[in-house]
């Protein structure tokens, strides 16, 4: 199971899932993945899991992400049976999942959902909830399973593509980050690309001119440095959106009149820290 998290802001969890068919759909299927032959990287994180072999690959935006999962198209040792007789699926958990349908301008299946766990000893909060919109234009149906909803897939789909998108002011902004961020015309390559670019141009704001000479240790500590730096990044979170108009509002948590999806403030807002940026200043 992966987790798409906003800090003490809301999260959710997907995972693929493969069952034969006509067996139940469970929560915890039984997935293991070595972090040792993953890539895990601010921009992309590319994992296969066993024992069937599904490749997990997801790359973010600043509101939206997208997900790529490879199925396995051969027999699957493990399950006794052809490819074609799995059934294939993609669940979410950990939200409310409380709308789903076909897309009007692309096919496929959509569903919205809504996050409400915020960490209320930490902080006032009033009406809060993450949106949460999925699209993706290979499933076929949306079925429920005890707590989970999922996307469902053809029998022999291989490589399939889930677009996400998050808001804390409503569904509509959350399809407005997803068409502005991960629309439909660009790959997950692209996106992975761009967000890559991102990263690239912040962390080479601090360029160390001269590490010494290449050796182990220097590139040890030059992937230590920059780790650091990445993860001092982190640090506040920007929480606001673009609305319609190009104009940065965002939701706000200390206004008492705040509702799900109510009135929204202008302007940018920042929350959160980390013991990467406070440690030396707080403690």
């Amino acid at each position: 199971r992966i987790q798409i998290s906003s800090g003490d802001w809301g999260y959710f969890l997907f995972s693929p899932i493969i069952s034969g068919a006509g067996q139940e759909v469970t929560r915890n299927p039984e997935h293991y993945w070595e972090p040792r032959g993953a890539i895990i990287k601010p921009y992309l994180f590319d994992a296969t899991v066993a024992p069937y072999n599904i490749r997990i690959e997801l790359t973010p935006t600043d509101h939206a992400a997208v997900l790529r999962v490879t199925f396995p198209i051969k027999e699957v040792v493990s399950a006794g049976e052809s490819a074609l007789k799995q059934e294939k699926r993609i669940c979410f958990i950990e939200a409310a999942w409380d709308n789903h349908g076909v897309i009007a301008d692309t096919g496929g299946q959509y569903i919205k959902g809504r996050a409400t766990q915020v960490h209320e000893d930490r902080m006032i909060t009033s009406g809060f909830s993450m949106f949460i919109l999925v699209e993706s234009k290979e499933a076929t149906d949306v079925d429920s399973h005890n707590d989970m909803t999922c996307l469902r897939f053809r029998n022999d789909a291989g490589s399939v593509i889930v677009r996400m998108a998050t808001s804390f002011i409503s569904h509509d902004q959350a399809k407005l980050n997803m068409r502005r961020e991960v629309k439909n015309d660009k790959s997950f390559d692209q996106v992975s690309k761009e967000s890559k670019t991102v990263w690239r141009n912040i962390l080479k704001r601090v360029d160390v001119v001269d590490p010494g000479e290449h050796s182990e240790f220097a590139s040890r500590n030059l992937a230590v440095f920059y780790t650091g730096l990445y993860r001092a990044l982190m640090f506040p979170r920007r929480i606001d959106e673009f609305d319609a108009n190009q104009q940065v509002v965002h939701y706000s948590p200390y206004d008492p009149h705040s509702q799900p999806g109510g009135p929204v403030k202008k302007g940018v807002l920042v929350t959160d820290n980390g013991f990467w940026d406070t440690f030396r200043t707080v403690y």
